[in-house]
């Protein structure tokens, strides 16, 4: 009898527990965006590219909404709406993958033809990574026109939804 639960107990043990992950609802909120440019192609200084306007490099904030019937993410930067596409990490519950592409605007009127994704993780509240970005862009005041590529770290804070509000006003 001993030899029953002995192997019933490793059995559970080495099989190890599944629990299913929270749903991805819990990311759904407006944040707070810090995103750190780390390698950028072409390097700066730049003469007619003003990366500061645009998401990738800076603040910025965003606005999720997971809608389960497309398995993906409704993402509004900077009051601009794209659809972000979602995958779990095979690292944990914790951890996703973001990609989002199209047209970003920004306050003077240039364009920027994107694509950008994010390895990243989930803290309650705040999402942490790094991400990836590529555009064709045209500078609405000089008409200049080029590619950038660039990597860089994310850091969010949630500053509403899910019962959360810090007060924090962008």
């Amino acid at each position: 009898m001993r030899s029953v639960w002995a192997i019933a107990l490793i059995s559970g043990l080495l099989g190890g527990c599944s629990f299913p992950c929270d749903p991805a609802t819990r990311l759904d909120g407006s944040y707070a965006v810090w995103m750190h440019t780390v390698t950028h192609q072409p390097a700066p200084p730049f003469t007619d590219y003003p990366s500061y306007q645009v998401f990738y490099n800076g603040w910025s904030e965003w606005d999720l909404t997971y809608v389960p019937a497309k398995k993906a993410f409704d993402l509004i930067i900077d009051d601009q709406t794209y659809t972000a596409d979602y995958s779990t990490a095979d690292t944990g519950c914790g951890s996703f993958h973001l990609s989002a592409s199209g047209i970003y605007v920004t306050t003077d009127g240039s364009r920027h033809d994107f694509e950008w994704e994010a390895t990243l993780s989930y803290y309650g509240s705040h999402i942490n990574g790094t991400y990836t970005y590529s555009s064709d862009w045209e500078y609405a005041l000089t008409a200049a026109i080029g590619s950038v590529e660039a990597t860089g770290e994310i850091m969010s804070t949630r500053i509403e939804g899910q019962n959360y509000d810090t007060g924090f006003e962008f």
